[in-house]
Formats: structure tokens, C-alpha cells, sequence
């Protein structure tokens, strides 16, 4: 999956308010549960950095699209396809990755 198919499953919407702005994010694959591969943990992760940079922001409500699942998690297929350690290591590094400005960000 490319950069660009990966970007179009992160639907953001922003509400402007006298406080400040609330962003909501919401993996959009319910197809596959909203599965994270790399490409999407690599978006995911550009968004979220994107978003915490913002001063005017004061929240980010993170949901997944459909009725099924918010975030099944890694995408197992992803996984199952990994050859090496270095690819290994990559994967988890993206994991690692996407979830690390969420749990840093600090909103005002």
C-alpha cells in the first residue's frame, strides 16, 4: 500500500471552538477491521505528530470506522510476510512509532 492509499484511510475533521480545536481521527479500513500495516502506522503516525504540533489544539478523539472494531491492531497479514530480522525490527520500530506521539503529546 502506498504513502497516499494509506493517508486516504485517516479521515481528520477538525471543530473550531472559543477554547480551542478538537481534532477527530478515524482509521477508515473497516474492511479489514481497521488493520494497521506499516503504511498506515506510518500515516497514522505523521497525522498524529502533525496534530500535536498545533497550539491551538486541545483535544484529538481517535476512532475506527464501522460497527465491528475500532483497531483490530497490526495487520497479521503484514506480519505473517516478514522474511528477515531487519524486517522485524522495522515493523516494530512503526509500531513503536505510531504510538508514541499519542502517548507524548500534551495538549493545553
Amino acid at each position: 500500500m502506498s504513502a497516499g492509499a494509506a493517508k486516504s484511510q485517516i479521515a481528520l475533521r477538525r471543530d473550531e471552538r472559543p477554547q480551542g480545536a478538537v481534532a477527530y481521527l478515524t482509521i477508515d479500513n473497516p474492511r479489514r477491521l481497521n488493520a494497521m500495516n506499516a503504511a498506515l502506522m506510518d500515516a497514522f503516525t505523521a497525522t498524529i505528530t502533525e496534530l500535536a504540533a498545533d497550539e491551538r489544539l486541545r483535544a484529538v478523539v481517535v476512532t475506527g470506522a464501522g460497527a465491528k472494531a475500532f483497531v483490530v491492531g497490526a495487520d497479521i497479514g503484514e506480519m505473517a510476510a516478514i522474511e528477515n530480522a531487519a524486517e522485524a525490527t522495522a515493523f516494530i520500530g512503526r509500531c513503536t512509532a505510531a504510538a508514541q506521539p499519542s502517548a507524548t503529546c500534551r495538549f493545553r
